[in-house]
């Protein structure tokens, strides 16, 4: 490459004023890359073999990558700068107003666990000015999937944009801290919470039998529309969550627009409220299950006559 220099002078010097030119006149990172790009097609055109040109390459090659590299850091650093001052301010706050400690540790890893899925983003919140078709490939991209384990969204292929189009603007994102009641046992459910990262305890309250551990891609709610009937089960996060949540308005307009989907819905209220039921007798079996065979017993037993007839010998 030094060779490469010292034999065409007059063209490097050539090649490097019209990279200061471009670089001097252009301010933003991707026009920065084109001065680099014409740069690079200056020293290209002075070299004269194929050795020499191979060697042009890759320097260039180096010089693009450490470029990326570079606005990738200053893009993050930038992102975790002001995520860190919101983090900071909060805190700042808290200690100011004279908050318990093991309160203020808490918020801490509420931030840290945001920084660490999301970097402080709310995806959905975001992706929703973008234009229709965009956000709906955005949307799956960021989600890594979800919709295949979600049974009333796997229903739908990725292809009904119309079906996606109303998803994206109806799902709510929202972060849950530990132990969060997302429903009490007796309550009529309003709203659909389909479980993005985390998990949720579903269980009896007064056993504390559990009845299902929901992770990712599962839901829990529905809505009296598909079933005027209290929940028999509490539900509540066991650590950090973040939840997908479509309100009772939201969940009429998809049903009313797409009616298959709100048949699975439905059928999948039924089937856990089976299944809950189910496990509700298994409980009432193990705690009564002395005093449930006593009250058989006598009910198939025949009364005895009363009062005994005497024998007469």
């Amino acid at each position: 490459m030094t060779l490469l220099l010292s034999q065409h002078r007059s063209d490097c010097f050539i090649c490097l004023r019209w990279y200061y030119i471009s670089s001097s006149s252009l301010s933003s990172l991707p026009c920065f890359s084109l001065s680099i790009f014409v740069f690079a097609c200056c020293i290209f055109y002075a070299a004269v073999s194929n050795f020499e040109r191979s060697q042009v390459l890759g320097v260039i090659s180096l010089l693009f990558i450490f470029l990326r590299l570079g606005i990738y850091y200053v893009e993050s650093t930038g992102r975790n700068s002001k995520f860190k001052k919101e983090a900071d301010a909060m805190i700042d706050y808290l200690a100011r107003r004279n908050i318990p400690d093991d309160l203020r540790e808490e918020v801490e890893d509420y931030f840290r666990f945001r920084w660490k899925e999301s970097q402080g983003f709310n995806d959905l919140e975001r992706i929703r000015s973008l234009p229709a078709s965009i956000r709906v490939h955005t949307f799956h991209s960021i989600t890594c999937g979800i919709a295949s384990l979600v049974d009333f969204l796997s229903i739908k292929k990725l292809g009904d944009t119309s079906f996606w189009e109303v998803m994206t603007e109806e799902l709510v994102e929202e972060v849950f801290a530990p132990y969060t009641w997302l429903q009490k046992e007796g309550d009529i459910p309003a709203r659909i919470l389909i479980v993005a990262r985390g998990q949720v305890i579903v269980y009896h309250e007064s056993s504390g039998f559990v009845y299902e551990v929901v992770r990712r891609g599962n839901w829990i709610g529905g809505t009296p529309d598909f079933s005027s009937s209290p929940t028999v089960a509490t539900a509540f996060t066991r650590d950090f969550a973040v939840g997908f949540i479509l309100s009772r308005k939201s969940i009429q307009r998809i049903s009313q627009m797409f009616p298959d989907v709100a048949r699975v819905i439905r059928d999948s209220i039924a089937w856990r409220k089976q299944k809950h039921d189910g496990a509700r007798w298994k409980i009432m079996w193990a705690k009564h299950k002395s005093q449930i065979l006593e009250i058989a017993a006598s009910m198939s037993r025949p009364p005895a006559p009363w009062p005994m007839p005497r024998v007469q010998r």
